[in-house]
């Protein structure tokens, strides 16, 4: 029995990706140097830093996520995380102690974090965070501030992680006709030039990744959209989009060939594109695109280091 998974039909089954959230930040410099050998480990001494800390936001839909059901997140999904940590009264902070951050159970960051952690008001550098893509845990460095500041010992942060609960070979709960991802760009590309970091050591370049039929359904007439959100922000590159199996070792697949594609409003500019499949068909198993968008020079990120929030959305549609 044919069933129409299309967001434009009304009144037949559609299942579509809404909304991804990439959160990539990178501090303009370290304001303050760690004095290693009399850095001391504080994680102890501060409340609100644990693995059930902190609240959380499935970017996808913007509603709230259970930490409670941290270990079945979704590798393909983004959740934003906020803790608010509070450091024992009396604790002496010098300049360059640390205190590690936990992740919930079952999550790990997929780009590095390297950012300023802000006072309540605003105004001053408590410290900064750092991680490494993969991890389970991020670090707190102090500056200062709270040696200074001893009845003000509160801060908060926030930054986005993912799942790795993935029963169905990809996609949420084995059913999923799209997943999406994205990172932080930093070495050699799939035509093998480099797009690396500037020379402030922050990103250039997002990678954005789409899982399409990652649960290997039999699909015909498939027709996958993708748009950039945040067009002040970063510029689609079109001669860096692959399209291949999600098998070992990788098929290439061809335009012309296997897929078509019709970039908007053209292909020297675009903002989004929209991949007709044509062959093998039925589709029976997952394709990844993949591609790089460029962080505009003019962005904020880059000319100071503030955070930034990128968001892309992805469509599907054809029959199941």
């Amino acid at each position: 029995m044919i069933t129409e998974f299309n967001k434009i039909n009304t009144g037949r089954f559609w299942k579509w990706l809404s909304i991804l959230l990439l959160f990539i930040s990178f501090c303009t410099s370290l304001s303050f140097h760690p004095q290693i050998a009399k850095a001391a480990d504080i994680t102890s001494s501060i409340s609100g830093i644990s693995g059930t800390s902190p609240t959380a936001i499935d970017t996808a839909t913007n509603a709230p996520a259970k930490i409670s059901d941290s270990k079945n997140w979704s590798p393909y999904d983004n959740y934003q995380l906020t803790y608010n940590f509070t450091i024992k009264d009396g604790t002496n902070v010098q300049k360059g102690d640390t205190a590690k951050v936990a992740l919930p159970a079952g999550t790990k960051f997929s780009s590095q974090q390297s950012f300023n952690i802000m006072s309540l008001d605003g105004k001053d550098i408590v410290g900064t965070f750092q991680a490494n893509a993969g991890d389970n845990f991020g670090t707190i460095t102090f500056s200062d501030y709270f040696s200074k500041n001893p009845n003000k010992m509160a801060g908060n942060l926030s930054f986005t992680i993912i799942g790795s609960h993935d029963p169905g070979g990809g996609g949420t709960g084995g059913t999923s006709y799209i997943g999406k991802r994205g990172w932080g760009q930093d070495g050699t590309w799939l035509d093998n030039k480099p797009y690396g970091l500037d020379k402030n050591g922050r990103y250039q370049y997002v990678v954005w990744d789409l899982q399409v039929n990652p649960d290997s359904k039999s699909l015909t007439d498939v027709s996958i959209n993708d748009t950039l959100d945040n067009l002040n922000q970063e510029t689609m590159l079109p001669s860096t989009l692959y399209v291949t199996s999600n098998s070992k070792p990788a098929t290439t697949y061809k335009e012309g060939t296997n897929y078509a594609i019709d970039y908007q409003p053209n292909k020297t500019d675009p903002t989004s594109f929209t991949i007709k499949w044509l062959s093998p068909t039925p589709l029976k198993d997952p394709v990844n695109i993949e591609y790089l968008s460029q962080i505009n020079k003019n962005s904020p990120y880059l000319q100071n280091g503030s955070g930034i929030t990128l968001t892309n959305t992805a469509s599907i549609s054809g029959n199941d």
